[in-house]
């Protein structure tokens, strides 16, 4: 119950990584990969990082096939909605699988918090199982015990309950064509309510293919030899990087988030142990580890055999990744390991990747009309068969210049399940409308943010992004974790920006007086404008989806509605 140690790979170099057209489906492509990987292992991880146990690919299959064999008993049928709210967890992967196995579409939902609101989060639940029409809801006892909320016909159901139902030995796997929906990926929602992606077989094969393909040609040619993540498995980002580590036939390891959130150092040590690990994590992954490791902690990991990093999710900062080099290279932490990277769940996962392997680099924008510039990390070229273009109100930008990012690729989504209005609004020509703002140069993506989250004030656009990065620059001695601006509409005044700064709550007021004055004085500055309120909340109040991206329109909703509490902070 293992991960490969480094200098111990059980790789051989013969062997050709998977290409997207190898396989008529995903369960034909995990087949082909139990068979060639007969050796290959998945290992679950408890929040302490303690190893629980592991499977060879094949055990994984078999899981799969026994719990199609349960669904079906419960009258799941292809092209059913079975809605998987569990946290990570081999109950999880199999109920995912199990209805893909079965031609049903999965659709992974957050399990929710262990202190967070059961109401809610079975209003939040059945409200999508309503909007998708789901058959069946598998969760946990306590979203189980509100049933009754759930709308008519659909079956919700617990692991230990399924586990008991009896079935026939499994079926033969649903003959699923490439273009054929294999699961529905819940968008990330940062700006609304999320969105059901339809990711076909073909498009995640696909993205797999391209990123791993990606991640082999940035270190010369030499491919991962094992994979972990402690994301969320019903985040894109978790759920592809455990998927698409089995299908190129490397060793897997998948912890909880807690594992990583509350012992970053005891994950990165045994992520200094695998043989040439790849994985991913957000901005704010970055951040926790660089806050959180101590010195002490540090000096007993080697991170000199580090592969791949994807950085994705939300927008990656300069100075979050300077910080984590300036730490980690300490512990052998290779530069070219970090890979800023641009996705979305309507691409499967990956978009453009950082393919030169030469730490962190920094992009220009040409002026905007008001002669800024916008700096910000590069996230690489396109993957392989992928085609990008910024757009503007008079059609495609000159490079350098920032527009709305326009996708063309093979892990495309099929469109938005039962929302054709919205699918024919976001794809044109075949072109995807990402509703992000970039710019290219040789060839490469900037990302500079969100179109419908620009601030127009006095006439002029401001990216929220730079704002929050002006704030977060005065917190000082690590007291600040994020801030987040939205603009209001006031009588008298038009309207005006709202900054909202997260610090820890025993915070004195006359110290959070004095950071609202530096604030204001380098928001006036260096952008010509002062925020028209000023809020400090404690860490953790501003609200992030799944993969920690800010979301503010939530935020904005809270402080419209009078549900944001602010600390004393002694402002007039």
């Amino acid at each position: 119950m293992t991960m490969p140690r480094r200098g111990k790979s059980n790789r051989r170099g013969e062997e050709r990584a998977m290409h997207h057209s190898d396989n008529r489906n995903l369960i034909d492509a995990l087949r082909a990969a139990a068979h060639s990987g007969s050796d290959r292992r998945i290992t679950m991880y408890d929040g302490r990082c303690r190893p629980v146990s592991d499977r060879s690919y094949q055990d994984f299959l078999d899981a799969a096939r026994a719990m199609a064999g349960r669904l079906s008993a419960r009258g799941v049928v292809p092209g059913d909605r079975v809605l998987i709210c569990l946290p990570n967890s081999w109950d999880w992967l199999d109920c995912w699988l199990g209805a893909v196995w079965l031609g049903a579409m999965p659709v992974a939902a957050s399990p929710g918090l262990a202190m967070g609101s059961g109401s809610f989060l079975a209003e939040k639940t059945f409200g999508i199982a309503a909007r998708l029409g789901a058959r069946m809801v598998i969760c946990g006892e306590g979203l189980r015990k509100r049933a009754d909320m759930a709308p008519e016909g659909c079956d919700v159901i617990t692991p230990a309950l399924l586990s008991g139902t009896e079935a026939a030995p499994g079926p033969e796997p649903f003959d699923a064509a490439p273009e054929d929906v294999a699961y529905i990926q819940l968008t990330s929602g940062s700006t609304g309510a999320p969105k059901p992606a339809q990711v076909t077989h073909r498009g995640m094969m696909h993205n797999i293919w391209a990123m791993f393909d990606a991640a082999t040609r940035r270190r010369a040619g030499v491919a991962p030899r094992s994979g972990t993540t402690w994301l969320p498995l019903y985040h894109d980002f978790g759920l592809v990087m455990t998927i698409g580590g089995i299908l190129n036939g490397v060793d897997v390891a998948v912890f909880p988030p807690n594992a990583f959130l509350a012992r970053p150092h005891e994950w990165l040590r045994l992520l200094g142990e695998m043989d040439a690990p790849m994985c991913g994590m957000p901005n704010f992954g970055v951040h926790h580890a660089v806050n959180k490791v101590s010195e002490a902690r540090l000096a007993k990991m080697d991170l000199s055999g580090w592969h791949t990093c994807f950085i994705g999710a939300e927008m990656t900062r300069a100075e979050t990744l300077s910080d984590f080099m300036g730490k980690f290279s300490e512990a052998g932490c290779p530069a070219e390991m970090l890979a800023p990277s641009y996705g979305m769940a309507e691409a499967t996962l990956g978009v453009t990747l950082d393919q030169k392997a030469v730490g962190l680099r920094i992009g220009i924008s040409e002026p905007d009309d008001r002669g800024d510039r916008v700096d910000v990390v590069c996230c690489g070229a396109p993957l392989k068969e992928t085609e990008l273009k910024i757009m503007g109100p008079e059609g495609e930008m000159p490079e350098g210049h920032v527009g709305e990012v326009w996708l063309r690729a093979g892990g495309l989504v099929s469109g938005y399940f039962g929302a054709p209005g919205l699918t024919k609004d976001a794809f044109v020509d075949g072109w995807f409308r990402t509703g992000d703002l970039g710019f290219m140069r040789r060839g490469e993506m900037y990302l500079t943010g969100r179109a419908r989250e620009v601030l127009i004030l006095d006439g002029t656009s401001y990216m929220p992004d730079e704002i929050e990065q002006l704030a977060e620059g005065e917190g000082g001695s690590g007291a600040m974790e994020r801030a987040a601006a939205f603009t209001v509409t006031r009588d008298g005044s038009g309207t005006v920006a709202v900054l909202v700064v997260e610090v820890d709550r025993r915070s004195a007021p006359e110290m959070l007086e004095d950071m609202a004055g530096r604030i204001s004085r380098r928001m006036t500055r260096e952008l010509g404008i002062a925020p028209g309120e000023m809020l400090f909340v404690p860490r953790g109040a501003i609200p992030r989806t799944t993969s920690g991206k800010l979301q503010r329109g939530a935020l904005r909703e809270a402080y419209m509605g009078g549900s944001l509490t602010p600390l004393p902070s002694g402002q007039g």
